[in-house]
């Protein structure tokens, strides 16, 4: 294979596209050889310690139990809410009805008329006889009649019936070899159809002799050549640092600027100023 003896271009689209220059950087900061370490001490003040500074808020006297329990000497108290407030006074009730020693039986009959018995009072409506059974059951002397909606309807007749097949007293077997024939062998009975020929492998492989070829499609299609590409850009030995001084001007600052100074001769006008408005 052919190896390329062109070097290598490592240009790149960004390489070629920003080419050189220094943007606005601020100055490198490195860290130092040594740590500094404060030699101040820790202040160990917060917030809270600072702001509430002493003093002594409200508080209530501090109680301690007594070294015995004070015991109430003085009679419970039953009254209630209930007690103290309805006192006394009798209101609309009915007399108290108190059991009586002895209950009071009744001594007149009772009474079983109901409220249908009330309402529907007597009448005979139409009515059939009454069916009281026999005193003996009447057993049917007739015979039976075995006679059936089938029976009466289909009144005998043949219809068109096969005959009768009943089994042999012993089983015929077939003497006639097996017919190994099938539907598919019946219908497609022989011919050849367009078949590409048979190919079989051989006792030996064929190795081949030529050379491998590492051609492809890319390397065929794109036979050398250079596009346009800009100019290589490589970074110089040293960076160029601006010695320019940083421009604070800002769109803002250029755009907009002061056209009324403090103590310049505008007229202000001495008209009253109105709060009338295109809609109002």
């Amino acid at each position: 294979m052919d190896k390329p003896v062109d070097p290598l271009d490592s240009s790149t689209i960004n390489r070629s596209t920003y080419q050189g220059g220094v943007g606005e950087r601020y100055q490198a900061t490195r860290p130092k050889d040594q740590m500094d370490k404060p030699v101040d001490p820790l202040d160990s003040s917060t917030i809270n310690r600072s702001t509430y500074q002493g003093g002594v808020g409200e508080r209530y006297q501090a109680t301690r139990p007594k070294d015995q329990m004070d015991k109430p000497v003085d009679p419970l108290d039953s009254s209630t809410i209930n007690r103290s407030t309805y006192q006394g006074g009798v209101g609309e009730r009915y007399q108290a009805t108190r059991p009586k020693d002895q209950m009071d039986k009744p001594v007149d009959p009772l009474d079983s008329s109901t409220i249908n018995r009330s309402t529907y009072q007597g009448g005979v409506g139409e009515r059939y006889q009454a069916t009281r059974p026999k005193d003996q059951m009447d057993k049917p002397v007739d015979p039976l009649d075995s006679s059936t909606i089938n029976r009466s309807t289909y009144q005998g007749g043949v219809g068109e019936r096969y005959q009768a097949t009943r089994p042999k007293d012993q089983m015929d077997k077939p003497v006639d070899p097996l017919d190994s024939s099938t539907i598919n062998r019946s219908t497609y009975q022989g011919g050849v159809g367009e078949r590409y020929q048979a190919t079989r492998p051989k006792d030996q492989m064929d190795k081949p002799v030529d050379p491998l070829d590492s051609s492809t499609i890319n390397r065929s299609t794109y036979q050398g050549g250079v596009g346009e590409r800009y100019q290589a850009t490589r970074p110089k030995d040293q960076m160029d640092k601006p010695v320019d001084p940083l421009d604070s001007s800002t769109i803002n600052r250029s755009t907009y600027r002061n056209y009324f100074k403090y103590g310049s001769n505008t007229d202000l006008g001495t008209g009253k100023v109105t709060s009338k408005s295109v809609s109002r």
